[in-house]
């Protein structure tokens, strides 16, 4: 009788466990994101600094978590994967988009996943801990 409850917690614990699909990960950020302000190190401590919003910075994240700019160009240099709120996801495009020209023309360097803490309608963005830049959700751009 003992195994019987050991066995069926044991599975409930299990069942219970479940980590989040990739596509709930994906459905906390999609949509259009603004640059509000970038983290930067002033008197030794790391401040939030607003950024003009006369031509604002624009983040565009589909449904199956590709980067686009405003116009439906993917990003130059957009990562492979997100780490959104520590579950990382691997971007899987479902559709395919025109590549633009000018990212020939840029150097990138390259993150390979960038990390994303989600604040309802606020995210942090992190570029392979080297810099963070913090967005507000936008609809309708």
């Amino acid at each position: 009788m003992k195994r019987y409850f050991l066995f069926l917690f044991v599975t409930i614990a299990a069942l219970a466990c479940k980590k989040d699909d990739p596509e709930t990960q994906i459905n906390k950020i999609a949509g259009t994101w603004e640059l509000a302000a970038r983290e930067e190190l002033a008197e030794g401590k790391n401040v939030w600094v607003d950024v003009s919003q006369t031509n604002p910075e624009v983040l565009v994240f589909r449904e199956d978590g590709d980067l686009i700019d405003v116009t439906g160009l993917p990003i130059c240099c957009a990562p492979r994967s997100l780490s959104i709120d520590g579950n990382v996801v691997k971007i899987a495009p479902k559709q395919n988009v025109l590549y633009s020209a000018m990212c020939m023309y840029v150097n990138c360097v390259y993150c390979e996943t960038w990390g994303i803490e989600t604040h309802g309608d606020e995210i942090i963005v992190s570029y392979c801990g080297m810099s963070r830049t913090r967005y507000i959700r936008k609809d309708g751009i």
